[in-house]
């Protein structure tokens, strides 16, 4: 049986858990994890290693950047010594130096995180990383450096992370929100700035009107079209250039968003017994899954507006002024004489339904 054939036995329900599951790289993840593995490569043998910071807005897609890193170094428990080749710690609100470094002890199993003062805690984090062959570390929410009602960088957290960095000689992967960058850039922070040789963003697709500026999004497309034609009787053409405008519109080319439109249109062809994701499907699954119906508005926060909706109304228009001149044409032959159409206004409900 082949791979193909293989899902396609899978129960609705199965196929739905599998639709779920699926992740697909863009061109921007894949270069972010090129380098989050030369900054762990280079490190190895450099006098000082390199660091980078990364950061996006919410929903960007910073947290399964890192999962899916993570996926490749597991941590090894032996009888001898637990293992941890990537240390991946979120920064809490509000963030403090004891409270950092006890979360990193405790992500490296120290019983006793929390114990002794700064200095200990610090030496005893140092020795652990060593003994657990600790190769990078993560700090996610970066942000929270910053202080949540001065808006002021705090400079201590900021320092103890330079002391670490000079007694490990670790490269660290900063992840946060844009604003996260105000952190290496304040006045006094020039040390910790150095060591961080690239900052990437991680943005939404863009869409212009040149094939250079849509390709990103539309390889996306065909890629995530690629994974579904496996589950689904047939593909969907997701990458098809009006499809991809539509989609875009409707997401802002957000990656989350267009993963949740995507995956609530491919569980609805499922349930309904349909061969592919369609307009009106995707159309359904912009109200169901992007759309806060309490208020109205799309997720973004802006009025909302259905853009599949819209097309689908363009289409039954066109289609029936279609089907409106061809008649005329006939008619027209066959009396010899020009006829004029009838001016009438249809309603919205009309056209829906066809009339």
């Amino acid at each position: 049986m082949s791979k193909k054939d293989e899902f396609r036995s899978l129960s609705v329900d199965e196929k739905i858990t599998k639709i779920q599951k699926i992740y697909i790289w863009s061109p921007k993840l894949r270069e972010l994890i090129d380098l989050m593995n030369h900054c762990r490569e280079f490190s190895k043998i450099a006098a000082e290693p390199k660091s980078m910071l990364i950061t996006g807005e919410q929903g960007a897609g910073k947290t399964k950047l890192i999962e899916r890193y993570i996926e490749g170094f597991q941590r090894v428990v032996t009888i001898e010594k637990t293992i941890v080749p990537v240390l991946v710690v979120d920064v809490l609100m509000p963030a403090t130096v004891k409270s950092l470094v006890g979360d990193l002890l405790a992500a490296l199993g120290d019983p006793a995180a929390d114990k002794g003062i700064v200095a200990s805690q610090t030496r005893r984090l140092c020795n652990l990383l060593k003994k657990c062959e600790t190769q990078l570390i993560i700090l996610d929410e970066f942000q929270h450096f910053i202080d949540g009602e001065s808006s002021k960088v705090m400079k201590n957290i900021s320092n103890w992370l330079k002391v670490l960095m000079n007694r490990t000689k670790l490269p660290l992967i900063l992840i946060g929100m844009p604003n996260s960058e105000d952190i290496l850039d304040t006045k006094g922070n020039e040390q910790l700035k150095r060591r961080f040789f690239a900052r990437r963003r991680l943005e939404p697709f863009s869409w212009g009107e040149s094939y250079e500026e849509q390709k990103d999004m539309i390889m996306f497309l065909k890629n995530l079209d690629d994974a579904l034609s496996k589950l689904l009787p047939k593909r969907s053409s997701l990458a098809d250039t009006e499809t991809a405008f539509l989609i875009h519109d409707a997401t802002c080319g957000a990656v989350h968003k267009i993963m949740e439109l995507i995956r609530g249109a491919a569980e609805l062809a499922l349930r309904q017994g349909l061969e592919r994701i369609d307009l009106e499907l995707l159309s359904e699954a912009y109200d169901k899954h992007l759309v806060d119906e309490k208020e109205g508005e799309g997720k973004n926060g802006h009025e909302r507006v259905n853009p599949f909706y819209v097309e689908l109304i363009g289409q039954k228009t066109r289609k029936k002024a279609s089907r409106r001149a061809t008649k005329l044409r006939a008619a027209s032959k066959a009396t010899g004489k020009r006829v004029r159409a009838r001016k009438k206004e249809e309603s919205l409900n009309e056209i829906l339904r066809g009339r």
